[in-house]
């Protein structure tokens, strides 16, 4: 019976994290190490919670994605010309809501974010 309370006690304690890769997912370094290396962006108590705030993130950054490129690029389609004409710190912008897309929830007992 102890060992069940025991056990019991530990899944309780069990939390999620919300992650998000390194800024080197982005250049083509797949995969992005261990999670250990990734950005903890919030913790939570359950995985519903967690999943519910990843879709949140999700969503935010495709919108921010979209908004970025029709206020750069107005109603033009999308090509090298113009796409080439956008200014580092504009990538940059667009890097960082892309990150967003790739969140995941990851409970904070799992053994990956362990570093290797």
């Amino acid at each position: 019976m102890s060992m069940d309370l025991r056990h019991a006690a530990a899944l309780v304690l069990v939390g999620w994290y919300l992650i998000m890769p390194p800024l080197t997912y982005l250049s083509g370094d797949r995969p992005a190490g261990p999670y250990a290396r990734w950005t903890i962006a919030d913790v939570f108590d359950s995985a519903s919670d967690c999943k519910a705030k990843m879709k949140k993130v999700h969503d935010e950054g495709d919108a921010a994605v979209d908004r970025k490129y029709h206020t750069w690029l107005g109603n033009e389609p999308a090509n090298d010309k113009n796409l080439g004409d956008f200014t580092h710190q504009q990538w940059k912008q667009i890097a960082l809501n892309s990150l967003q897309t790739m969140a995941v929830c990851i409970a904070t007992d799992d053994p990956r974010l362990k570093e290797k």
